[in-house]
This record gives C-alpha cells, sequence and structure tokens, in this order.
C-alpha cells in the first residue's frame, strides 16, 4: 500500500501529511525504494543493473559500495569485464546469473538508491547461508540513514540490532 501498488484500502495513509492517494506517483516512486523477493533482472551490465537504483545517476564509487555491500563485488570481479560485463540472455555476448546473484545484484539497486524508505521483502530468498550471514552482518551499513520497512517469515533473520525495531504479527 506504501508504494501505491494497491489504492483499494480502508483507512487512510498521510505522506507528510498528504493522503497517499493524492500523492503523484513520481514523489511516491522517489520515496520508496523496494526490494520484493520476486525482483526484476535487466539485460544490461552489472553497473548499469545497479545504477539504475538511483534515478539521479551515481558515481563510480558509488556503484562500487553498493556491490560490495550486496556481496556482488567479488563475482563481478570475476567476470571477464568486470561490472561492464553484459548481463542476460537476450545478447549474444550476455551471461546469466545464479538466482542467487541475480538478488545480490538487485539489492545492490536498493543499496545505492537514494530514496529514503527502503521497503524489503524476504531480500535474501534466494541466498544461500552464507551469502545471507553476509547480508545481515552488512545491514547497519547497508540501512543507515535511512528508515528501512524488512520483511521477512523466518523470525531469526529479523534479529534485532542497534536501532531497530522488530515488529511481528503472527495470524492463524
Amino acid at each position: 500500500m506504501l508504494t501505491r501498488l494497491y489504492d483499494n484500502y480502508e483507512g487512510e495513509i498521510l505522506l507528510n501529511g498528504q493522503s497517499l492517494r493524492d500523492v503523484p506517483m513520481a514523489r511516491v516512486k522517489s520515496t520508496f525504494c523496494t526490494l520484493f523477493q520476486d525482483f526484476a533482472t535487466y539485460d544490461i551490465t552489472v553497473a548499469e543493473n545497479t545504477f539504475i537504483g538511483k534515478m539521479t545517476g551515481a558515481s563510480e564509487d558509488e556503484i562500487d559500495h553498493a556491490l560490495k555491500l550486496s556481496g556482488f563485488e567479488i563475482i563481478a570481479n570475476n567476470l571477464m569485464q568486470g561490472k561492464h560485463t553484459l548481463l542476460g540472455k537476450t545478447h549474444k555476448e550476455g551471461i546469466d546469473l545464479s538466482g542467487g546473484q541475480w538478488q545480490r545484484l538487485a539489492f545492490s539497486r536498493a543499496i545505492i538508491s537514494s530514496s529514503p524508505v527502503k521497503i524489503l521483502d524476504e531480500p535474501t530468498a534466494s541466498l544461500d547461508p552464507i551469502a545471507e550471514s553476509l547480508m545481515y552482518a552488512n545491514f547497519d551499513s547497508i540501512s543507515r540513514g535511512f528508515t528501512t520497512i524488512f520483511i521477512s517469515h523466518r523470525l531469526a533473520s529479523a534479529k534485532p540490532n542497534r536501532g531497530t525495531i522488530l515488529m511481528s504479527n503472527i495470524t492463524s
């Protein structure tokens, strides 16, 4: 509802005192950055896949930082053209990634985003346990300076850190 994917709800959601239904979609999209467990993949380079997360453009240093925090830096360094490697199956020279690798790359888009609110819905669902552990270790750095809504069905993954509010709504 925060991202206005659904407008058919009762009650009211306010964004800076204005009904969310009345907020222009461009403002909603610049306010909320989402990483769904069903993330998008793009047949463009690694770097382009990262910087499309920042609507105002991103520097090489910002891209490198996002790739490092997402755990994709090592993967990119092992690709033939590094972060300039073309991805996807639609190009003859493009390479495909595993589900976990694509998820890390999608996570780099969320990291680089300057949107003040990040919504992470099962952001580690496709990751192996080691990559998931690394992501949680970096969570403070990833979410510092932003409001982050972390959604998970696994209570262990939502272990509270400093400054974290853990909310749970368990229904039968």
